[in-house]
């Protein structure tokens, strides 16, 4: 996913977090940015739930990924 991740940003495409973190512990938020800024090099919004403005969630539930791979589980292209 990290890779998944890079290459959306480099074509420009907005990509959230959603955690319930940013719920229960907002306190957690800015650590959670700074791991996120080490890992891709910029801040991304953090936030608890789904929007109606979302075009893809990608989770276990959603667009399930095979574990530690980005690989979409469903076989079907990206």
């Amino acid at each position: 996913m990290v890779n998944r991740i890079k290459n959306w940003l480099r074509r420009g495409e907005e990509v959230r977090i959603v955690t319930a973190r940013a719920h229960d512990w907002p306190e957690q938020i800015p650590m959670i940015q700074d791991y996120i800024e080490r890992l891709f090099g910029v801040r991304l919004l953090i936030q608890a739930n789904k929007d109606i403005y979302m075009i893809d969630l990608w989770d276990n539930a959603a667009v399930q990924v095979i574990t530690n791979t980005g690989v979409r589980a469903d076989g079907r292209p990206d």
